[in-house]
Parts: C-alpha cells; structure tokens; sequence
C-alpha cells in the first residue's frame, strides 16, 4: 500500500497526491526522505530558474508532510 500511495497519477492535483501520502505514516517518512534528495542543489550542474521553481514546490511539500507527521506520530 505504500508504495501505491507515493505514486502520483497522471494529472492528479498535488493536494490530493499529498492526502494519499498522508493515509499512510511509512509513505510520508519516505517521501520526506525523497524531498530531502531532490532539494539537495549539490546534485545538480547549475541551478536555473526552473530548478529554483522546483526546489519551491518541494519546500512546501516538505514541510507540510513534516508537519502531517508531528502533529500524527510520537515517534
């Protein structure tokens, strides 16, 4: 199941992509690794406008996921 709901559908909105994610605990942790990694500017050659654009969507999918899992998990 975790894996069914880190896969992003064609065409599906993020907010409804994040909601799957949030249905499940090990599917967030996984994701917040995943953001952690593409963020990383190190991995990239140079980084444009369109990376910079990126970077921020990540940011903010990071840290609402982040939040998700404060808020639903002691661990």
């Amino acid at each position: 199941w975790g894996v069914c709901c880190l896969t992003k559908q064609k065409g599906e909105a993020l907010e409804v992509y994040l909601d799957r994610i949030k249905t499940n605990i090990d599917a967030v942790r996984v994701k917040l690794c995943d953001l952690r990694h593409n963020m990383d500017a190190r991995r990239l050659k140079g980084v444009a406008e369109k990376d910079r654009a990126r970077m921020d969507k990540y940011c903010k999918m990071y840290w609402e996921l982040d939040a998700f899992l404060k808020d639903h998990c002691t661990i």
